[in-house]
């Protein structure tokens, strides 16, 4: 049996509330309440709170209200609007029966919160061809408003609207009478705040506001039938500033977030700059787009899009253009990208992830934290449009495994980037069809730097032209530094004890030039030498004939009778077999295929890397990047926070490895490090490095009781540096 109507109904609760608030407006600023007035204004929220929510059975709200009936035939819109033009602080929309039916836009004023249900339908009648809510005065402008709760449906198969009677018709200028298929619709209005909101089936967009300040849209719901084309959810037009957008949920027809500076005429509800906005929260599968910035002509600044997560057929985020004003540049500035967790939609995703549109011109684009594992289809991560242009291009934390059938580019640059700096980017791919290339530059990069990058699955051919491209390091902070040979002297008078060691030395090296010419084959085209093994036998001699004969080069001065060829022939022999050496370094490329990254790989790296840098200047540019890559990447497996120096036993005594006292094995990792530090002396990671370095060496020299050593050695005691 049904219970009886509750004793203060709806329509009463937003008197009520609005008199607890007439209350405070009475007292003077001077003048404190007293407690038993205090008492009273609290027992009218509560009493509010408790009836507000109040039914008559069945789980069913009765709205009760004048004019209004909620039972999906009735025109619901003049009672609602009664109480909204009553200028209640506060109007509740309690669950009807059925939904509030709309047939003309509902207006709120200035100072009012608008609360419905969070299961109360407010449903766009047929063919209405109106919006659904606006705010009263967008002329002289509102402020205040707040609107949370309730399914707002825009019934959009319907309604139609001129863009879609005619996509011509987009060319005709914005008239705020005019139906163009938006749920709300807010325009001039400082301190708008919208959440906890349901955005149904628009006919076009669920949100449009243009000429806002300080503005808050968060926890929305996105419950389209995808039946309509351009169906935006939250759609910011120009002269907006200091706003949020988060936790935004639900796939949609186009942009999930469009900040839209300058759009096509027929919905260009306001044009001009849009500036420091946040972006935090999007969850949606097979939706559209993400994110979209447009800019043509007004600029884009001080935009931060967090935490995008998802499957999309166009871009995850776009800087685009989109020429709806025709010869005119885009400009943004200062964008950050932080937390981008997407791949591309099963249902037809074909585009780059990130897309920079011509004639963008960006002064500063920050990206970091951008994790993409790809099993639809293979599309660029990141793509810079010809005719871009882009200041300063920041990537950092980031990784890239395809699992697709093709390959893919992270950066494909095909404009203009003045600087790009690329730190911890890893990439991967398992097959040669699945291969990844850091850069594919057919565009101009003036200034690259580059910082723990590993590309593992790069083809040697496809890892070389990535790297002439784009691995030239131009800044003192990793640059390397030539050895200044003017600072060693060398003795003019030799005993007999130099004289016999030059001459078994020089003696190891001619045997060594000859074992290279009768052993390796040589690629004459490429200037190296090919392996095509990569055991310890394999790498470990020609590195350390790499070492010896750089030594033998540039230190003893031989002649031809010691060598048993010119010295520049022998120059010329151990410049192609550090060349090949440091191709066939696994982290050079991404065939899955190369030496490195094991157990004594450091002290090979080391000594080709030694050999080479005595040799720098002889060095053509592309081999230089290839040596510092395999020293960066080689010294790098030591900082990782996983990796612990090892010891053979433990302080209390207990032993770690049985008939290894790692002592050899710490003293050549040392090697690699010491060498990073010696040739890239500004590298950002010389600190870590430098640390790890020496552990390494001087527990390869310690003894039990230096577990009590208080010599300070590099600025702390011996028994500080063991653990």
């Amino acid at each position: 049996m049904p219970r009886p109507p509750p004793a203060v109904r709806p329509h009463h609760i937003v008197h009520s509330v609005h008199a607890v608030h007439s209350v405070h407006a009475v007292h003077h600023p001077t003048t404190q309440p007293t407690t038993n007035q205090h008492m009273k204004q609290i027992i009218i929220l509560v009493f509010v709170a408790l009836f507000s929510f109040a039914d008559t059975g069945y789980g069913q709200t009765i709205p009760n209200i004048p004019g209004v009936k909620g039972d999906g035939i009735h025109d619901d819109t003049q009672g609602i609007q009664a109480l909204l033009d009553s200028k209640a602080a506060t109007v509740y929309l309690p669950q009807p029966p059925k939904n509030y039916l709309i047939s003309k836009t509902l207006k709120i004023h200035s100072g009012q919160t608008l609360i419905a249900d969070r299961n109360a339908v407010i449903r766009l009648a047929d063919h209405a061809g109106a919006h659904l809510l606006t705010n009263a005065d967008h002329a002289g402008g509102n402020e205040r408003i707040t609107v949370t709760g309730g399914i707002w449906d825009g019934n959009n198969l319907t309604q139609t609207t001129l863009y879609h009677q005619n996509r011509k018709n987009k060319d005709i200028p914005y008239d705020p009478n005019r139906y163009i298929g938006v749920l709300m619709q807010f325009d001039n209005v400082k301190d708008l705040h919208i959440a906890n909101v349901t955005f149904k089936d628009p006919e076009m967009f669920a949100f449009i506001g243009g000429n806002l300040l300080r503005f808050t849209i968060e926890n929305i719901t996105f419950d389209f039938n995808l039946r309509r084309g351009n169906m935006d959810g939250i759609h910011i037009a120009g002269n907006s500033h200091q706003g949020r957008i988060v936790n935004l949920k639900g796939a949609t027809n186009d942009d999930l977030v469009a900040l839209n500076a300058d759009d096509v005429p027929l919905v260009e509800l306001s044009r001009g700059p849009i500036t420091d906005i946040q972006v935090d929260g999007i969850w949606a599968e097979h939706a559209h787009r993400a994110v979209r910035l447009n800019s043509c002509g007004s600029p884009v600044k001080r935009i931060k899009i967090s935490n995008v997560h998802g499957t999309y057929i166009m871009e995850s985020i776009i800087l685009a253009n989109h020429k709806v004003h025709p010869e005119i540049i885009s400009t943004f500035e200062d964008i950050s990208i932080n937390g981008l967790f997407s791949s591309n939609s099963t249902k037809g995703g074909r585009q780059p992830h990130i897309r920079i549109h011509s004639p963008a011109q960006v002064s500063n684009l920050t990206i970091t934290d951008y994790h993409r594992t790809e099993e639809a289809s293979a599309t660029d991560s990141i793509l810079v449009e010809k005719g871009a242009h882009i200041e300063y291009l920041s990537v950092s934390n980031a990784t890239l495994n395809n699992k697709s059938k093709g390959a893919i580019n992270f950066i494909n640059n095909l404009g203009t980037i003045e600087t790009l700096h690329l730190s911890n980017i890893f990439l991967q791919g398992k097959t040669d069809k699945q291969k990844v290339q850091l850069i594919n530059n057919k565009g101009e990069i003036k200034s690259l730097n580059k910082t723990n990058v590993s590309e593992k699955s790069l083809t040697n051919s496809d890892n070389r032209q990535a790297l002439l491209s784009s691995q030239e390091v131009n800044d003192d902070a990793t640059r390397v530094v030539p050895i200044r040979w003017e600072n060693f002297a060398v003795s003019r008078e030799q005993g007999k004890d130099e004289k016999q060691s030059r001459l078994i030395f020089l003696n190891t090296i001619r045997y060594n030039l000859g074992w290279i010419s009768q052993s390796l084959k040589k690629d004459e085209q490429r200037q190296l030498y090919i392996f095509n093994r990569y055991r310890e036998w394999d790498i470990r001699p020609s590195a350390s004939v790499c070492y010896a004969a750089a030594v033998a080069l540039k230190c003893a001065k031989p002649n031809e009778k010691e060598l048993g060829v010119s010295p520049d022939v022998a120059l010329e022999r151990i410049v192609a077999l550090i060349r090949g050496l440091a191709v066939s370094y696994k982290g050079n490329r991404t065939d899955g295929k190369g030496w490195g990254y094991v157990w004594q790989s450091a002290s090979w790296a080391a000594l080709a890397g030694h050999g080479a840098w005595m040799l720098w200047d002889n060095l053509d540019k592309e081999t230089q990047a290839l040596v510092q890559t395999m020293v960066i990447e080689e010294a790098n497996r030591f900082i990782l926070p996983n990796y612990r120096v090892p010891y053979w036993t433990t302080p209390n005594g207990h032993v770690n490895t049985p008939g290894d006292t790692k002592a050899e094995e710490n003293a050549w990792n040392a090697k690699i490090l010491q060498l990073a530090i010696a040739m890239m002396p500004n590298h950002p990671n010389v600190g870590a490095w430098k640390r790890v370095c020496c552990e390494l060496m001087i527990s390869s020299f310690a003894l039990k009781s230096d577990l009590k050593n208080e010599q300070i050695v590099d600025g702390k005691p011996v028994k500080n540096w063991l653990h």
